[in-house]
């Protein structure tokens, strides 16, 4: 045993570092370069894409996906130092090691942040009509420009089956 550590092995699993990280650090604790900061970011993406995208959520569902996001990290970093464990044991003392319950602790407050936030799939917002075409078509275009008519084939009489069928569909939105 190391010398000050009270009994403890020397052997750390960093969740009270991580927390303490997480805490003074806030997001810049995850500056997004790593591995780990990109699974979490597209983690947190698919979060918000289920509740129905980002003007779909609150402000206070924001904070909790977050929250969510935080705990995640130090639930997968807890298992994936557990799962170098040769057994989760404690033999001395014949229980399970403390980490194991804290754990435990952590993957109860992502379910409860779960199911806060609800656990159905929401869809988007459905947008107008007129907010759709402006966006596909462009907010300036009109509608015969969008559809390949030109005014020009219509002067001349050689109007293509598309250019009716553009000018049919305009009479039909009342233009």
């Amino acid at each position: 045993m190391a010398s000050g550590n009270s009994g403890r092995t020397s052997e750390k699993h960093g969740l009270f570092s991580m927390k303490r990280a997480l805490r003074e650090l806030g997001d810049r604790a995850l500056d997004g370069r790593t591995s780990v900061a990109k699974a979490l970011a597209e983690w947190k993406a698919e979060l918000i894409d289920d509740l129905g995208g980002r003007q779909a959520i609150s402000t206070q569902q924001t904070a909790i996906i977050d929250l969510a996001v935080k705990t995640k990290l130090m639930l997968d970093s807890v298992d994936a130092w557990l799962l170098t464990r040769s057994s989760i044991v404690d033999k001395r003392r014949r229980a399970l090691l403390p980490i194991v319950r804290e754990r435990q602790q952590l993957a109860d407050a992502i379910a409860r942040y779960m199911q806060v936030l609800g656990l159905e799939r929401r869809s988007k917002p459905a947008i107008d009509l007129q907010s759709y075409v402006a966006t596909r078509y462009g907010a300036e275009q009109p509608a015969h420009e969008a559809s390949g008519a030109t005014d020009e084939s219509r002067l001349d009489g050689s109007d293509s089956g598309e250019a009716n069928h553009a000018k049919a569909h305009e009479e039909d939105l009342g233009q």
